[in-house]
Parts: C-alpha cells; sequence; structure tokens
C-alpha cells in the first residue's frame, strides 16, 4: 500500500512524538510541552504540520511557519523534517518536502528555510539534492523557563 501526506492530526501526536526522538536523541524531550506545541502548530492559521502515512502508521512528519521577513517578505520555515530511521532513503522526505513547497508556493513566500545541525551529514545530502543552498549559520541561546 502506498503511502499519503495528510495534514496531522491531534490523534497523530504519540507517532509524532516518537519520531521526533529520533531527530532528537541527545534531548531529553518534555512530551506534555511538544504536544501543546504539536496542537497550537496544528490550529494555526499561520503555521502547517503534515503527516506522510502508510498502513495506518505515521512515519514521516514536517512542520513550519508561514512568517513575515525582511529578506524574502515572505518566509516558510520548516522547523521539523522527520522521517522513521527505518524507511529513510526512500523518497518520504522529498513528499513531504514537496507539500511544503506547495504550502510556501500558496502563501507567496520568496524562500524556504529551515537549519539542520552539523552532525546531520545525509540530512545535509538530502536537502541540496532537493535544491536548498547552505547560506548562513544558525545560532541559538537556549533560554530556562
Amino acid at each position: 500500500m502506498a503511502g499519503t501526506v495528510r495534514n496531522a492530526r491531534p490523534e497523530d501526536f504519540n507517532e509524532v512524538f516518537q519520531l521526533l526522538q529520533q531527530l532528537w536523541v541527545d534531548r531529553k524531550l518534555d512530551k506534555a510541552k511538544l504536544q501543546s506545541v504539536f496542537n497550537l502548530s496544528i490550529e494555526s492559521e499561520n503555521e502547517f504540520a503534515f503527516c506522510y502515512t502508510e498502513n495506518g502508521r505515521v512515519i514521516g512528519y514536517a512542520a513550519g511557519t508561514i512568517q513575515n521577513d525582511y529578506y524574502a517578505t515572505r518566509l516558510c520555515y520548516v522547523s521539523v523534517l522527520v522521517v522513521d530511521e527505518k524507511q529513510r532513503g526512500g523518497g518520504i522526505g522529498t513528499k513531504l518536502m514537496d507539500c511544503v513547497k506547495q504550502v510556501a508556493l500558496k502563501n507567496s513566500c520568496g524562500a524556504i528555510e529551515l537549519a539542520s545541525g552539523f552532525w546531520r551529514e545525509q540530512a545535509h545530502t538530502f536537502y541540496q539534492k532537493y535544491g536548498f543552498e547552505k547560506s548562513a549559520y544558525f545560532f541559538c541561546l537556549e533560554l530556562q523557563n
């Protein structure tokens, strides 16, 4: 059975959380906080969240924001793109990114941006193959709240 990309739904969270754990193996994730972020993103008009499902299982997830930007006028920022580690390399990431691109075009975005950790070399290869260019360093200042 071929998989499909669809909008994320509240009941997808547990499977999405498992994917996020694969993405951020070096962090202790707060499930309650992430569920709150997930719920806000699927309810927001300026955000998007897609699930790739196959045989009733969520095996890929992409989420992000449409925002104003001084460089691109409108910007599509991808905050998460993850495919189950056992399914990577099979075109699922491309299908998810194609949906992201459609959202960006529909919202008159001048660019799609994302951040990817230095150690994620396979992801970098994927992004460059898709057409992304390395354009900047991404800086982060974590705050305790």
